[in-house]
């Protein structure tokens, strides 16, 4: 009995070419999965047991909040706290500058030039934020991201929610054992 008939079944019974859609199919499923996982699973289901690994300190960074519309800007105030339920306080707004008309960026196409326009919806916020940051060995962490220059930062206020900008300079990071809580 031969392998492939003369109708093209796979030991008389199977199609050949339902049996290659079929390896294909699989091959590609396999391959979706794999680069998701590795696309989207750098930091999140791993984050929990190096967030709870990490020693906390509080620490003050220029921020620039973005974006913010004109009816959210009067409920913007220094003191203003984020509060994640079971952990307490994380971000505290310390001083607030003068806001300003907030930029749009587009790049345009391949120069690196960028056209900017302003808004007149949005306007951009200075500020000084005091965020409650995870340290661990030469890197922080602020709710389940790690910090660097120009790091995007949603602060969730009871009243509003506005994305931050973090600018330089980054503070120093906390010798071990030092406690920066205040």
């Amino acid at each position: 009995m031969p392998f492939i008939d003369q109708r093209g079944r796979f030991f008389g019974r199977l199609n050949l070419i339902d049996l290659l859609c079929a390896v294909l199919a699989g091959a590609l499923l396999l391959s979706f999965g794999f680069a998701y996982s590795h696309l989207h699973g750098q930091i999140p289901i791993q984050s929990q047991m190096v967030l709870n690994a990490l020693e906390y300190h509080w620490l003050d960074f220029s921020v620039t909040l973005k974006a913010i519309p004109h009816d959210i800007l009067p409920l913007i105030h220094v003191g203003d706290l984020e509060v994640l339920e079971p952990g307490g306080p994380i971000a505290k707004i310390l001083s607030l500058g003068s806001s300003e008309p907030d930029t749009i960026e587009i790049p345009w196409g391949s120069a690196p030039e960028l056209i900017r326009i302003q808004s007149a919806r949005h306007v951009r916020l200075p500020a000084v934020v005091r965020l409650r940051c995870g340290v661990r060995e030469d890197r922080l962490y602020f709710n389940s991201r790690i910090l660097t220059q120009n790091t995007r930062i949603n602060l969730d206020m009871p009243k509003y929610s506005v994305q931050g900008i973090v600018e330089l300079p980054m503070p120093a990071i906390p010798a071990k054992g030092v406690d920066g809580a205040k």
